[in-house]
């Protein structure tokens, strides 16, 4: 199984990731910490952000 990194664009397995993170009840999966750190920085930019989340873009 192969997961989509949502920062670069690459496919990946769960157990080549380099980063994981939840966020809004979904894990995301990185090939690389700089691209968790742009992810966690702008996660709307990625993904959508549930209305009602609480989650706000800075």
């Amino acid at each position: 199984m192969t997961v989509h990194d949502e920062v670069c664009g690459m496919d990946i397995t769960p157990e080549e990731a380099v980063a994981k993170t939840d966020f809004q009840g979904t894990t995301y999966y990185f090939c690389a910490e700089r691209c968790l750190l742009r992810f966690e920085e702008h996660p709307g930019w990625y993904v959508a952000i549930k209305p009602g989340s609480g989650c706000v873009e800075k």
